[in-house]
């Protein structure tokens, strides 16, 4: 594994390069907060000939701008971007880095990131792979499918974010991540969640653990259930909410899910 930290337009992201090149890239979101255990996960990528970038979203640590869920979403396009350019300069050694033209980008959500990466994909994305994804937010639709006090654990990361984590995370506006975090706007609501599922024409897998105690299973099980969508697959197994946990039958289907050929 070699890794690169790289700058790109005021983003600054982790870049992982396999020694052996598939022409695949994968573009990993990450998850909130931000985590540095994902080895697991990059080395699944990279077993598979994938390049990573691993991106510090806007408004967290040394990426510019102001961190705000709504923004992340719009940004998903300039970090695709951001993959296509190809060539860049290592950030603190000034060295050049070129990768081949991506054959394939697959756009990757952890957590938090999982609607970000699925309300953001773009044409240029090939596939979609969503590791313990948040895909509902809101308590009123999560309270429908199961029995979950998602809002407290959603109240105590804004305090983190405004109180612990303030120079870490650079907050738009408090009231705007609550808006976020709450699932209060109407794209982030059950209906418009559900609709753009059943609407995607490009493969969907989302992995989800049994044991995750954060974000309950069967918010995807529900959504997935609904849309009926032969795209979109969901894989449930016994593992918990970080990726580091995930099983061996978990990381395998990963890998084939990023080997598969695109058939339509």
């Amino acid at each position: 594994m070699i890794t690169y930290k790289i700058k790109y337009k005021g983003y600054i992201s982790s870049l992982y390069i396999p020694e052996k090149r598939s022409g695949k890239t994968i573009l990993l979101l990450p998850g909130l907060p931000t985590s540095s255990n994902i080895n697991k996960i990059v080395q699944c990528f990279l077993d598979s000939g994938c390049s990573v970038f691993y991106p510090q979203l806007a408004g967290s640590f040394d990426s510019e701008g102001g961190f705000d869920g709504f923004n992340h979403i719009s940004e998903v396009k300039n970090l695709i971007k951001m993959i296509k350019k190809g060539s860049f300069k290592e950030l603190y050694f000034c060295k050049d880095i070129k990768i081949s033209k991506s054959k394939e980008i697959i756009l990757a959500g952890m957590s938090y990131s999982g609607l970000i990466a699925l309300l953001g994909e773009t044409k240029e994305v090939s596939k979609i792979l969503l590791l313990s994804p948040v895909l509902l937010f809101n308590q009123t639709d999560i309270s429908k499918i199961v029995n979950f006090n998602f809002k407290t654990q959603m109240q105590s990361l804004l305090g983190l974010l405004s109180r612990a984590f303030s120079f870490s995370y650079r907050l738009t506006s408090l009231q705007v991540m609550r808006k976020f975090l709450y699932g209060q706007d109407k794209i982030l609501r059950f209906d418009s969640v559900l609709n753009k599922i059943k609407n995607i024409k490009k493969p969907v897998l989302i992995v989800h653990g049994r044991d995750d105690s954060s974000v309950p299973y069967k918010i995807d099980e529900c959504l997935i259930e609904r849309a009926n969508n032969e795209f979109v697959d969901l894989y449930i197994g016994d593992f918990g909410h970080s990726n580091s946990s995930y099983s061996r039958e978990a990381l395998e289907k990963i890998k084939d899910f990023i080997d598969s050929k695109i058939i339509f």
